[in-house]
């Protein structure tokens, strides 16, 4: 039985599951520089315990050179009050984090965090506060949350089923040997009892040496690092092709009830989207009608811009063909973009501009003008002098959202800022040109043959 009881000794854990930086007891974070020498400790005080890592590895890295053979770094401290090993590298492994505490603190991260609500408590059981830093991944900053509230709990729940475990074998032992005493030289009973103790033994050796034993078939198995979970910048969701409001607009709110639409700047008629969110773009099935509190699917007024742009266009050349008919012949001709499921997406590819039949049944004909990824001098010399020659151009930006919006550039004032006819409210805009070009999309030139 002492045999057992030193085995059980020899693989009782000694290191915690959850081992971090954030476990540490802060007063005994130790950087340790190997060397074939023997091993230099690196005073606390010399550490940035925001980045102890990297910290750590900077220091050896001075340390290094000559004949000191120190090619290594090894960070460890107190968890739990037991000197445990939390990190190692190859110096030059690692990168620095934050160079201070100040420019954490400058960042002026939000730091109250929520920590789990058990529904059954572990007493003994208290998280820690997570922290935000900075990561630095192929040189961009990226925000995290660092957080153990994963490995602190496995560990109390470790910690619990070991008493538990312990306990029940220790009632086990007494049992056999209650059985052994009233055995009265009865083998068989003596037998049954011994093999209870025995089977309790070593139940309580396995259980006690389960930590060591899984250390050292694989060391990640029981050693948690603190998660760094990646925080997601808040960005507000704009409906594909709904346009924001460019700053130093000028605008005129224009009244467009009727089918026909108002009028805009050069007397080119423009069309109003939003009064369209019963309008169907795409096949009627898909469509959910746009009220005061949504913008539905598969309407004019969440995607048909580029619909509205080109139906101002053909009335102000004299063709008044309604804007639903419009609609229905991009959706019918493919220039509508469709989905697995066949329903409308995307808004209105701008081929329609120039290979729709109705380009040609009212006399016109559609240039594109090549943009790319960025426009060129030469692109925006065409596009400033169809202005000029009174030609408009239907022309996509890029939203905030990544999305784009149709608008009909239709001339320039006499600053040469251009004059835009937005179909979103029927606005008339007034945009610099190194404010619209930045954005510019696509450009489709129309002129009548």
């Amino acid at each position: 039985m002492k045999y057992l009881l030193i085995i059980c000794l020899i693989f009782l854990p000694t290191v915690a599951l959850a081992a971090s930086v954030s476990d540490c007891d802060p007063n005994s974070l130790q950087c340790l520089c190997p060397a074939s020498k023997g091993v230099d400790e690196v005073p606390q005080s010399q550490l940035n315990p925001l980045d102890a890592p990297a910290s750590c590895d900077v220091i050896c890295s001075q340390l290094a050179g000559g004949d000191t053979g120190i090619t290594a770094w090894q960070l460890q401290c107190r968890v739990s009050n037991v000197l445990t090993p939390i990190d190692f590298g190859e110096i030059g492994s690692t990168e620095p984090l934050v160079s201070s505490a100040e420019s954490v603190i400058s960042d002026a991260f939000e730091t109250d965090f929520s920590k789990p609500n058990l529904g059954v408590e572990i007493p003994g059981l208290n998280f820690s506060d997570s922290s935000q830093r900075v990561n630095t991944s192929e040189g961009v900053e990226i925000k995290v949350v660092s957080s153990n509230y994963l490995g602190e709990y496995i560990e109390a729940i470790y910690g619990w089923l070991l008493a538990a475990g312990a306990l029940v074998a220790i009632v086990l032992v007494m049992v056999g040997g209650l059985e052994w005493m009233l055995a009265t030289g009865n083998t068989a009973r003596v037998t049954k009892a011994k093999e209870r103790i025995s089977r309790a033994a070593i139940g309580i050796v396995l259980l006690l040496s389960a930590y060591s034993i899984a250390y050292l078939i694989d060391p990640s198995t029981v050693t948690f690092s603190t998660l760094d979970i990646p925080i997601v910048e808040r960005v507000d969701f704009i409906p594909n092709e709904t346009p924001l409001n460019f700053p130093k607009v000028e605008k005129q709110v224009l009244s467009s009830v009727d089918t026909t639409g108002g009028v805009g700047w050069n007397d080119f008629i423009i069309f109003d989207q939003t009064l369209y969110g019963s309008t169907p773009y795409g096949p009627e099935r898909c469509m959910i009608a746009a009220n005061s509190s949504s913008w539905g699917t598969g309407n004019l007024k969440s995607s048909g811009c580029g619909i509205a742009s080109f139906t101002g266009v053909l009335h102000t050349y004299g063709y008044k063909v309604p804007i639903a008919q419009v609609a229905q012949t991009f959706y019918e001709e493919d220039f509508r973009p469709l989905d697995s499921n066949g329903c409308g997406k995307d808004g209105t590819n701008s081929e329609g501009f120039i290979n729709s039949s109705l380009v040609d049944e009212a006399g016109l004909v559609g240039k594109r003008i090549v943009i790319g990824d960025r426009i060129t001098e030469e692109s925006k010399q065409e596009i400033l002098q169809a202005l000029v020659d009174k030609h408009p151009v239907i022309s996509s930006y890029r939203t905030d959202s990544g999305g784009g919006h149709f608008v009909v550039l239709v001339g320039l004032d006499e600053n040469d800022n251009i004059l835009i006819n937005n179909p979103w409210g029927a606005t008339k805009q007034i945009r610099t040109q190194a404010d619209y070009f930045s954005r510019i999309k696509s450009a489709v030139v129309i002129k009548k043959k």
